[in-house]
């Protein structure tokens, strides 16, 4: 298969100039076409593999007056062989249209496409094309669906793919000598997509990342567009035109049911298709509706596995947000506590104490409770059997507790060890009411705050107390030049780490609390 790009310019400036100026009038038609009915669609055949081509009859170019163009649609199937040119194209905006003949009908087009029609034509010969504006009926939802999944396959039987940009310059060229003339970032990007094609590199997640950019007349599109390039979801993520946004998003992170990164990817959706513009709150709260709610469909909740990593066993809980600030004598206790069980094995945590409580001073308690407190939108857990395996091997990171240990009353600092330094750096922050020692601390990937679980090792499960945040770093706080500024305190964002069968813990997220999580 070969591609072609096209583009068109007259040679004279002023003819561009008088042109972009001109619009084609649309009940203008030469020889009184003005007067006929519009074109109606005949039926495909209920076939997995029926098109429709439409063939653009020999016509003489002329730019600077008004031109008609002829055209005829004809049903095939891939069986029959047919022999045709696939045009990709900007839609363009809906408020400039153009029209056609169409089997002896009116057609309505974009004037993008009439200009791309226009060019294409030739004076002596008829040229067959697809071209998804006119090939697939846009009204008819299930042939829309149905044609999408069949458009990879549509490119591919192709003998020539036509890329039409903009009226510019009157050349044809070939890929290479395309790609050439843009800057080269995109043209590596471009020369990865070819080189890529047959590789395993070409997952959804990643074309998602690389094409975030692109512009779609239907938001859906920068998602079904991707499916027929994809190497992981092609055939396994449904696509239809039918489902709102909220629907879209889901079916996605359904696809990567416990992908470590799945934070990172519901971000770049929320990007995508997300946001209040698109995505309705309405279908998200009706989404996480209470299990009693008495409407058994909304009783169903959507939920995604999320792996967290293990960072560590709470060994200490010290003093509350309310006392560090007011107490000079329990800051003390603190910073002795840091001293003795921390600063020995690790002597830069003194510094990176100092920054976490300066940082705390100009952190207002309302917020900071409400932040790493569970609430009424939060749903998720470790559901039956998950994590058995890691639970009995973290046992042996419990020290000795005292019996009369009791929860922490409110948000408290706390310390942190890991005995098997499964995961490095970080041994203090602050956690949530209700945590206490001998917890266990996980993190998500990419997300700024960890959680505060507890395992009943008589049931074998887990119980989910809170959040917590985990100070940076004091390289990391002398780096970043938010919190020089003096601004609200900021937790370390941990990055994706190397998971196995002994420091993960798989997560039962209700989807709209990961979506909420994406901001």
């Amino acid at each position: 298969m070969t591609k072609e790009l096209v583009m068109l310019q007259d040679r004279r400036q002023e003819r561009i100039e008088e042109q972009s100026s001109m619009s084609w009038p649309a009940d203008d038609l030469s020889d009184g076409s003005q007067n006929l009915t519009f074109f109606q669609y005949t039926p495909l055949e209920p076939s997995d593999s029926s098109i429709r081509l439409v063939v653009l009859e020999s016509h003489k170019r002329d730019y600077m007056y008004n031109q008609e163009i002829r055209c005829r649609i004809v049903n095939t199937t891939f069986g029959a062989k047919p022999k045709y040119e696939a045009v990709s194209y900007s839609w363009g905006t809906e408020v400039s249209k153009q029209h056609i003949k169409m089997n002896g009908h009116r057609f309505q087009v974009s004037s993008n496409l009439f200009d791309a029609l226009l060019h294409l034509g030739s004076s002596d010969v008829e040229r067959t094309f697809w071209i998804d504006a006119i090939c697939i009926n846009q009204k008819d939802i299930d042939e829309r669906n149905s044609q999408i999944q069949l458009m990879p396959f549509i490119y591919k039987r192709a003998k020539t793919v036509v890329v039409w940009l903009v009226i510019y310059r009157l050349q044809s060229q070939g890929w290479e000598e395309f790609v050439s003339k843009f800057p080269r970032d995109d043209v590596h990007k471009f020369k990865n997509l070819r080189q890529e094609r047959y590789s395993d590199n070409r997952l959804l997640r990643n074309l998602l990342k690389d094409h975030q950019s692109a512009q779609c007349k239907d938001p859906r599109d920068k998602i079904y567009g991707l499916v027929g390039m994809s190497t992981d979801c092609s055939g396994c993520l449904p696509m239809d035109y039918r489902k709102s946004l909220w629907e879209v998003y889901k079916d996605v992170i359904s696809v990567y049911h416990g992908y470590p990164e799945i934070l990172e990817l519901s971000r770049l959706l929320k990007q995508l298709i997300g946001g209040p513009e698109q995505i309705l709150a309405q279908d998200i709260e009706e989404d996480g509706a209470p299990e009693h709610s008495p409407d058994p469909e909304r009783r169903k909740r959507t939920t995604v596995m999320v792996p967290s990593c293990f960072l560590g066993t709470i060994i200490y809980v010290g003093p509350s947000y309310k006392d560090v600030i007011a107490s000079p004598q329990k800051t003390n206790e603190w910073d002795a506590a840091v001293e003795e069980r921390v600063n020995k094995r690790k002597p830069e945590t003194r510094e990176q104490s100092d920054m976490f409580l300066e940082a705390l001073e100009d952190t207002d308690e309302v917020e900071l409770n409400a932040k790493l407190s569970l609430n009424r939108k939060t749903s998720w857990h470790i559901e039956s059997g998950h994590g058995t395996r890691v639970g009995t091997v973290l046992k042996s990171e419990e020290l000795p507790i005292p019996k009369d240990v009791r929860p922490c009353p409110g948000v408290s600092l706390f310390l942190v060890h890991n005995e098997k330094r499964l995961s490095p750096k970080n041994g203090i922050g602050i956690c949530c009411k209700g945590a206490k020692v001998g917890d266990f601390v996980f993190r998500i990937p990419n997300y700024g705050l960890a959680m505060v679980v507890r395992y009943l090792s008589q049931k074998a499960s887990w119980k989910l107390v809170g959040y917590a945040g985990i100070a940076m770093t004091a390289e990391e706080w002398k780096k970043n030049e938010r919190i020089k500024q003096g601004s609200k305190l900021q937790f370390d964002v941990p990055v994706p780490e190397r998971l196995n069968e002994s420091n993960i813990l798989m997560l039962c997220l209700d989807i709209t609390t990961l979506y909420r999580m994406s901001d």
